[in-house]
């Protein structure tokens, strides 16, 4: 028994879409949560990662025995959530930590912890929502937490 997430990757597998770019683009999972996909199935020996492409194992006989691979974020998926307020929260964890941080470093920053997509113009007005409330103030090319 596999998730319906599992499924769509194995299926692309099946239809030979073996790296993870195509598997990306053809399903629109996201990145992040595609990475928990595949790592569940690698982890599952259910499929392998060779060379950059991923492929079904060998005489797997777990394949028809697949138990549930749940992933943690499952249950995360069907709750509403207010994005823009989510990465606010992300950005201002990561200025309490930091105090001042390069805007660069804190983009990249947010997009590995967000489990949403976050784009160049979702940080733009981020980080102006975040000085309008006045809790940063931001500067030539970093951002510095007010407290």
């Amino acid at each position: 028994m596999v998730n319906i997430y599992q499924y769509i990757v194995l299926e692309l597998i099946n239809k030979n879409y073996t790296k993870k770019e195509e598997i990306k683009l053809q399903s629109g999972i996201e990145d992040s949560i595609l990475e928990l996909i595949l790592n569940s199935l690698i982890t599952n020996d259910v499929i392998r990662l060779k060379e950059d492409k991923y492929s079904f194992k060998e005489n797997n006989k777990k394949v028809g025995v697949v138990y549930d691979l749940r992933i943690e974020w499952e249950d995360e998926i069907n709750k509403e959530v207010d994005i823009p307020s989510y990465h606010q929260a992300l950005a201002v964890n990561q200025l309490k930590t930091h105090k001042k941080i390069n805007q660069l470093d804190l983009f990249e920053k947010i997009k590995k912890l967000t489990k949403y997509k976050c784009t160049s113009e979702c940080f733009n007005n981020l980080i102006k929502c975040l000085e309008d409330k006045g809790l940063c103030e931001i500067n030539t090319d970093s951002i510095t937490y007010i407290e």
